[in-house]
């Protein structure tokens, strides 16, 4: 009787490590296995944000093409520039989808390399031979693509606009495009020349009214200053959830 008291003693410790062994085992193999489906989903997830990226990517392409065709057919010179601009609208638009990164649980774009891809695609369709340099200062900004895009299409319209009338006669010169944290719940852009500068009661061009509308649209406000030279477009903004 002694013997087999003394013997339970050593068991019950022995069995309750196997127990406990056993239970952490099943445990963790649960838990691996919940593990290795969210790796999955997550995959999945982020295939499909990928595909679905790429399709729209490829719609925008496929339309900017057409467009450019129909740029082609035009004869009017207004008609062919007005072509031509909303091509250079939609690649904003597409190469916003080339941007798209995860982050934070939702899918952000980073600005300055947005903004620097824009503006090097802009520059390289208008500036031709003449000697205008394109500079992109930025902070590190992450925004989602209903902020980023708005964004990108401002500098695309303030950029085309110093494109096509501050640097008259072939002259050189730059547009630089600043993109900052004003404050902790303002955002800044700011895109200025150092061209001839905006001509006292010239009239609000599509480009301008665009502008307006996109800034609106963020709950900012536009401002014009003289660069002196030159001619500088503010619009600041909330920054809201970045």
């Amino acid at each position: 009787g002694g013997g087999f008291g003394l013997l339970s003693q050593h068991l019950v410790p022995l069995v309750l490590f196997l127990l406990i062994g056993l239970g952490l085992a099943t445990v963790s193999e649960g838990l691996r296995k919940a593990l290795e489906r969210a790796v999955r989903a997550e995959r999945v997830k982020d295939l499909a944000l990928y595909e679905l990226n790429h399709r729209i990517r490829n719609d925008l392409a496929m339309m900017a093409s057409v467009l450019e065709l129909q740029t082609r057919a035009q004869t009017d010179p207004g008609a062919k520039a007005a072509f031509r601009s909303a091509v250079g609208r939609i690649h904003v638009i597409a190469n916003a989808h080339d941007h798209l990164l995860p982050r934070d649980d939702q899918s952000s774009i980073d600005m300055k390399e947005y903004l620097t891809d824009c503006c090097r695609h802009l520059a390289d369709t208008l500036r031709d031979v003449r000697p205008i340099a394109v500079n992109v200062e930025a902070d590190p900004i992450y925004l989602p693509s209903d902020k980023a895009v708005p964004v990108g299409l401002m500098v695309n319209e303030l950029a085309t606009n110093a494109f096509k009338y501050a640097f008259p006669d072939d002259r050189a010169g730059t547009i630089t495009v600043r993109f900052r944290n004003r404050s902790d719940r303002e955002l800044e852009l700011v895109v200025e020349d150092n061209g001839k500068g905006f001509p006292q009661g010239a009239k609000e061009g599509l480009g301008s009214r665009i502008v307006r509308l996109l800034a609106q649209q963020l709950k900012g406000d536009v401002t014009t200053e003289s660069a002196g030279p030159g001619c500088r477009k503010i619009i600041a903004f909330p920054a809201g959830e970045r």
